[in-house]
């Protein structure tokens, strides 16, 4: 699914999908800065990342390859 960026603002709006803290400016300030690009928002990482160590099989061996996603009901945090 590929979403706008008024489809991702009112998509936050509603908590269909969720980012903490939201990104703001909604909309360009005047130096001309707004994370929300034509289909994406641009996130800023924090000071620390965690790497995940690699899984002990691959996916195909879980039953998940090929899986359809239903982004509707996934959360991130």
């Amino acid at each position: 699914m590929i979403l706008s960026n008024a489809e991702i603002q009112a998509a936050l709006k509603a908590r269909r999908l969720i980012i903490e803290p939201v990104p703001k400016p909604d909309f360009p300030d005047n130096a001309g800065n707004c994370p929300y690009a034509t289909s994406a928002v641009d996130l800023r990482l924090g000071n620390e990342i965690s790497n995940m160590p690699p899984p002990a099989e691959p996916a195909a061996l879980w039953g998940m390859a090929n899986q359809p996603i239903n982004l509707e009901r996934v959360v991130y945090r």
